[in-house]
């Protein structure tokens, strides 16, 4: 069941699915009818006590829609109505959602149709051995957050709460084993997130683009570091997320999972430390922000996406001992002027460096002696190899 009463004067709907916007035209047209007899009543009649006590009832009625009207102005994400949630079953969150056509679950849809800012909470779990399914509550608007023991069961599916702009807290019962793939992608208001012990897997890309967020962990295997604003993988020794310029360099990690800096846009510029041997795919991508990057002898692979859409980045070291560099690893990186690939590298996957249009690539080698493929170096305003073939 799904009910709430904001306003005191006034006996709101049991569910939520009305539209705010038609809602607050239809009150103001009723208020104006209401004046307009009240004024009539109190010019024609002013000393029948039968009329006068309508009119006394009128102007009540006038008083409690004029407070409901106000409740609705105020409705905000930062003062979102608590929707107490009983009964929840697992039909609940079921979804045929997909990544074309996001339409989220059934309470979700109940939601987002209310155009009203929302933050559910219950006090004790409804059912077990159940999951927030993938897509949930992906791109919902006017959820702002989760409180209480809800439903999650033992599992939250991936892209559950992918584009949910206006959450800024949930929390995550015990009961909770896994997060799954871009969870909570592009949650950009999302403030505080709690790992409980429980939890024993994270997929890539669980908080990719949450810059507001800082993490708090009970758990030994992912711990937090740069005051809650990393999550390292202990048993990898993996950064899984970061939303912040530093990737630890006292030997807690040696490589970077993929999504882990994406879409950060406070981002600007990185130094990857001697302890990293590879980059993941898309591990900066979207960074909007990033200028520099400092990249370690150490590293020997450039994964896929690495460093696509960073439409800021200006200047990037390859360092001697990078064998391999992924597809659209720098991809639409329009202000990149020169990148120097050296002679250890023997791939260029494709379209590397696709719609780098200002960029002159300067290869130490032959040209004969690395590997490049399709489209890799074709939007480049040059390509120059440093060696010759001696015949």
């Amino acid at each position: 069941m799904i009910n709430f009463n904001p306003n005191p004067c006034v006996d709101k709907p049991k569910d939520i699915k009305c539209n705010c916007t038609d809602e607050k035209a239809d009150l103001k047209n009723t208020i104006q009818i209401l004046k307009i007899v009240q004024n009539c009543w109190a010019d024609q009649v002013p000393n029948d006590g039968e009329k006068i006590s309508d009119a006394d009832a009128i102007k009540q009625s006038i008083r409690c829609l004029e407070e409901y009207l106000e409740s609705l102005a105020e409705n905000t994400p930062e003062n979102p109505y608590v929707v107490n949630v009983t009964g929840l079953t697992q039909e609940h969150f079921h979804t045929e959602s997909s990544a074309s056509n996001v339409a989220g679950s059934y309470l979700s849809q109940i939601i987002q149709n209310s155009s009203k800012y929302v933050t559910l909470k219950e006090k004790e779990t409804s059912y077990n051995n159940a999951k927030i399914e993938d897509f949930s509550f992906a791109a919902n608007s006017y959820l702002t957050g989760i409180m209480g023991y809800v439903s999650m069961g033992y599992s939250i599916g991936q892209y559950a709460f992918m584009g949910c702009t206006s959450l800024t807290s949930i929390e995550i019962p015990d009961s909770v084993t896994s997060i799954g793939f871009v969870t909570f992608g592009l949650c950009a208001s999302l403030i505080s997130i709690t790992i409980p012990v429980s939890v024993t897997s994270i997929d890539s890309g669980a908080f990719v683009g949450c810059s507001s967020l800082t993490i708090t962990s009970n758990n030994t295997k992912y711990v937090t570091c740069s005051n809650g604003h990393g999550l390292i993988d202990t048993s990898t020794k993996t950064l899984i997320w970061s939303n912040e310029n530093i990737i630890p360099n006292d030997g807690s990690v040696n490589s970077i999972d993929s999504y882990a800096l994406s879409y950060c846009p406070s981002l600007t510029n990185i130094t990857i430390p001697d302890s990293i041997t590879s980059i993941g795919g898309w591990v900066f991508e979207g960074c909007t922000s990033l200028t520099s990057i400092n990249i370690s002898d150490s590293v020997t692979e450039i994964g896929d996406y690495a460093f696509s859409g960073c439409s800021s980045l200006t200047s990037v070291k390859i360092p001697l001992g990078v064998t391999t560099i992924g597809k659209y690893a720098f991809w639409q990186d329009k202000k990149l002027t020169t990148v120097k690939i050296p002679s250890s590298v023997t791939y260029i996957n494709s379209y590397a460096f696709r719609g780098c249009e200002n960029l002159e690539v300067i290869i130490d080698n032959t040209e004969g002696a690395v590997s490049i493929s399709s489209g890799a170096l074709d939007d480049c305003k040059s390509v120059v190899y440093l060696k010759i073939v001696n015949h």
